[in-house]
């Protein structure tokens, strides 16, 4: 019964932890990333010990700005005391934290609690209007596009710089893929797509049109990882004129979230 469903898996970066999880409960998956992280290369990139707060939009963001600084002032065993870690969801802040830095136990990262219904910019500034924010120095470091609304929100307390370490770009889907995708249209009952940003989502539906695959895609079923994604998701589909059996399913974006939003949709 499991096998009459397959899983789209939009990330753009590694989805086998996920593909694997999915695989040993039964469902099958299919791995079809519509957006490419590009790393940036910086000749200014700022040092973390000028900064009181350093926030990280994502283990992407965190990986290219420790690859920069390293790059740009040598190999950093230590990250500066004094400069608290930011980041949205555990899921950044552990990929912080594996990256090697002998003092890494004396360190405060600042994070949502990830019992919260939701992570976002919103949950986050509820954790950082408790610090003592005034005329302190806070470093955002993400990928070239991005939400405003925290940075704003900060900027009404601290200086504020901002630090694009990557890019994300469309991919146009290989022969291959396109094929495989073809295939799972005709053959298989229920599929179900997985998305975790709005750019993704805009990167798939690009993918859909040049397939002329549309009214299938429309007729799908949905999981995603924000309110936002999904009021973005419903009404591109109410504009396409799907009113019935819409089916969108959100949940947090972490993969046990994530399994469990795959086994009860």
């Amino acid at each position: 019964m499991l096998s009459k469903k397959v899983f789209i898996l939009t990330r753009p970066n590694n989805n086998k932890i996920l593909s694997d999880s999915l695989s040993s409960i039964g469902f099958k998956s299919l791995s079809l990333p519509s957006l490419r992280i590009e790393p940036l290369d910086l000749h200014n990139v700022p040092s973390p010990e000028i900064y009181d707060f350093i926030f990280f939009s994502s283990s992407n963001a965190v990986r290219s700005y420790l690859v920069q600084i390293n790059k740009t002032y040598g190999l950093i065993k230590k990250w500066p005391l004094k400069t608290s870690v930011v980041t949205v969801g555990n899921a950044t802040a552990d990929s912080f934290r594996s990256s090697g830095f002998v003092n890494i136990d004396l360190l405060t990262i600042l994070n949502p609690d990830d019992s919260k219904a939701k992570l976002d910019s919103e949950s986050l500034w509820e954790v950082l209007k408790k610090q003592n924010l005034y005329g302190k120095r806070f470093l955002f470091v993400r990928g070239n596009k991005g939400r405003d609304w925290l940075v704003n929100k900060v900027s009404e307390y601290c200086e504020v710089d901002l630090c694009s370490v990557y890019c994300r770009d469309n991919i146009q889907w290989s022969q291959h893929d396109s094929d495989q995708l073809k295939k799972i249209s005709q053959e298989t009952p229920i599929v179900i797509w997985l998305f975790t940003s709005i750019e993704s989502i805009k990167a798939t539906i690009d993918n859909i049109v040049f397939l002329n695959l549309s009214n299938w895609f429309n007729s799908c079923k949905f999981i995603v990882t924000h309110e936002r994604i999904y009021d973005f998701l419903l009404n591109y589909l109410i504009e396409c004129g799907v009113s019935d059996k819409l089916v969108i399913k959100d949940c947090l974006p972490y993969n046990e979230s994530i399994i469990k939003a795959c086994v009860d949709i």
